[in-house]
């Protein structure tokens, strides 16, 4: 693979991470008044925290892995090479 598929097929996942977060937010905003009387509110807000906390962890993996080389190394995936 070359040095630019790698990194896209790294951060595609990673951005469609941050547009969930972006429209759950949205979407529990719009329906924050719905949530709050079948007590759901907390567990969509504990969600979103999750998946962005997900994401910047991603994130920052990617940078980390962009500075030092590694993402253009061979690089271990579950037991696999790929070259």
């Amino acid at each position: 693979m070359n040095k630019k598929l790698r990194r896209i097929l790294w951060v595609i996942p990673n951005i469609c991470f941050y547009l969930i977060v972006i429209f759950l937010s949205i979407w529990v905003a719009i329906n924050i008044d719905r949530l709050e009387p079948i007590n759901r509110l907390d567990l969509f807000v504990f969600m979103i925290i999750l998946i962005l906390g997900v994401s910047l962890l991603g994130t920052y993996r990617i940078i980390y892995w962009i500075r030092t080389g590694q993402l253009y190394e061979e690089m271990m995936i579950s037991g696999r090479i790929l070259n």
